[in-house]
């Protein structure tokens, strides 16, 4: 059994810089502006996280005070969109998110945190970090890719000739996006002879050698479309039958094949 596995271009799939760090001057009750945060604060990151995938951002934070500072508390707060996998160094887990302290960063001086993060739900969101006063957000989206696995396999073999064998295509999309106009042609082998072609609730036609099976609509994440290529060998040959699948999702078709033997 020959496979083929395919993964769709992500468009615009760049890791991409997270914004510079502004620093935030909270209000005092009275409206009074209060002092800058002594914490310049940076989220760095891939703006796209794949569906079910992980993917790591950076938290840097710097002490641009002439002081040390004790107790630093730094807090990521989470979208429903992706879930924390883990982080370095490890996280306390509230309610909103993650959190980290770092016992002291004397002046001048940057902490780094790593965190990955898994996608859970189509979508877009912002990432949140704060730390005294400062505050930085990263947006993201959490998007699907389709993936085709192509096999084929044949039900007999070696054939004798005047026997028969069937040609089975399987179409699976193993991704997190839906494929769609899924279409499969097939080449017979030029010494066997076509008796029949089936697939689930869709037809096909014929051109000699050719049997080209009308487009699949969708095909949903998990699913997995079959078609059936029933032949009879007619001479004896290594013979090779073909299987082309495409989909709205792929510039270039995805290839599988199978290799029989007919016999005397």
């Amino acid at each position: 059994m020959k496979r083929a596995l395919l993964l769709a271009p992500l468009a615009g799939f760049l890791a991409c810089a997270a914004e510079a760090p502004r620093a935030e001057a909270p209000e005092s009750p009275d409206g009074a502006a209060q002092p800058a945060s002594p914490v310049a604060l940076v989220l760095e990151g891939s703006r796209w996280v794949v569906l079910d995938s992980k993917r790591s951002f950076r938290l840097r934070l710097v002490n641009r005070s002439h002081e040390g500072l004790d107790g630093v508390r730094v807090h990521l707060r989470l979208p429903p969109e992706v879930a924390a996998v883990d982080s370095d160094p490890p996280a306390d887990a509230d309610e909103d998110g993650l959190a980290w302290t770092f016992p002291r960063l004397a002046p001048g001086t940057e902490a780094s945190i790593t965190v990955r993060l898994r996608g859970r739900r189509l979508g877009q969101a912002n990432l949140v970090a704060t730390c005294a006063g400062a505050r930085a957000r990263k947006g993201i989206e959490v998007v699907g890719v389709p993936s085709l696995h192509v096999g084929t396999y044949d039900t007999e073999d070696p054939v004798a000739v005047g026997e028969e064998t069937v040609y089975v295509v399987e179409v699976r999309n193993e991704g997190t996006q839906e494929c769609t106009n899924v279409r499969v042609s097939c080449r017979l082998p030029e010494d066997a002879s076509l008796l029949r072609a089936e697939a689930r609730d869709i037809g096909h036609a014929v051109d000699g050698q050719d049997v080209a099976f009308d487009p699949w609509p969708i095909l949903r994440p998990g699913e997995k479309l079959v078609c059936r290529v029933r032949c009879k060998a007619e001479k004896a040959a290594k013979v090779i039958f073909a299987a082309e699948v495409r989909c709205d999702q792929f510039e270039e078709p995805v290839h599988a094949e199978e290799a029989t033997s007919f016999y005397h």
